[in-house]
């Protein structure tokens, strides 16, 4: 049986190749070719919106071309497994999530690709927080009474959720445990189509991404209880994080560059530093904040340990939920 230590000591081993030249800042004369970022969602969801801002990044940064190619299908794991399988020369990458390499990993059976030993940790992107909001005609008026209005129930309260798996999915099953909450997730196919029986008091309550959220936030179509992620976000300040009422408590969307696994060292480093580079430029981190996201950067390595922590982390959770796809 595979365990953490093993998983962290693989993940910082294939890490470790590009380490010493990231951190030093030195630059190589290893030539990329043009280069095709693969997605793993379909053209105008937030994950290709940050595909495409990466690759407009990195060409300012390397000068050569980024082709963004979306390959949706399984939650994204189409296009790890293409990933997974290219040539490690540096041409093919794919911008990967934490569905794609730590929500996937242990809701799918029989994955063709290790997400820790068939990639290349390259360079982390960006994070966001999806927000809980509910029909303004909900009773509760904040998280507090959320809680203490689900524990005087004998039903269990009703979430929307755009799908099994999803993060939205994964951030309730995480309030419902932090909060001991019950929670039903009543499943629809896609955030629109949930978002909008939430507006129509069909169902109360929903977790969506903090830029549609904030809009309607704003509309006063739907009213916003607390954010998921352990920071208040410039979009939204007056709401509170669910941190600050069950500490703890973090269930965000983050992005991050990966290539196949066996890239030669000299090109894991010019990729990392044109990654990092390239999110930093401000025509791109300014876009990211506009979508909401918190722009940052990591190590390797710290990307490595970040896929590992982040896998047992909602792998627990998709265990005790029983949680299962195909």
């Amino acid at each position: 049986m595979t365990t953490r230590r093993d998983l962290l000591k693989t993940a910082a081993a294939l890490a470790a190749a590009g380490m010493p030249m990231a951190a030093s800042g030195q630059t190589t004369n290893a030539s990329l070719k043009p280069i095709k970022l693969v997605v793993g969602f379909p053209a105008g969801g937030i994950t290709d919106a940050v595909a495409r801002l990466v690759a407009q990044g990195l060409e300012t940064v390397l000068g050569s071309s980024v082709i963004v190619e979306n390959r949706g299908g399984a939650g994204g794991n189409i296009a790890s497994a293409a990933v997974a399988r290219a040539e490690p020369d540096g041409s093919t990458l794919l911008l990967g999530a934490v569905s794609t390499h730590a929500i996937n990993p242990r809701l799918y059976k029989d994955l063709t690709f290790d997400t820790v030993k068939d990639f290349t940790p390259v360079g982390f992107v960006a994070s966001a927080a999806n927000v809980l909001v509910v029909n303004p005609q909900f009773a509760p008026n904040d998280l507090p009474e959320l809680i203490a209005f689900a524990k005087g129930r004998t039903e269990p309260l009703q979430m929307a959720i755009p799908g099994y798996g999803t993060t939205p999915h994964m951030a309730g099953e995480l309030l419902k445990r932090a909060a001991g909450i019950d929670i039903a997730f009543v499943p629809y196919r896609g955030g629109a189509p949930a978002l909008t029986d939430v507006i129509a008091g069909v169902v109360p309550m929903i977790f969506d991404g903090l830029l549609t959220a904030s809009a309607q936030v704003r509309s006063g179509t739907v009213r916003a209880l607390g954010i998921s992620s352990p920071r208040r976000n410039s979009i939204l300040p007056e709401v509170p994080t669910i941190a600050e009422i069950l500490p703890g408590f973090d269930a965000q969307v983050w992005w991050a560059v990966f290539a196949p696994a066996r890239l030669a060292p000299e090109l894991t480093a010019q990729l990392h530093k044109a990654v990092t580079e390239a999110v930093r430029l401000p025509a791109i981190s300014g876009k990211l904040i506009q979508y909401g996201c918190d722009v940052s950067s990591m190590t390797q390595r710290q990307l490595a340990e970040l896929v590992v922590s982040e896998t047992e982390k909602w792998g627990r959770i998709i265990q005790e939920a029983n949680i299962k796809l195909e």
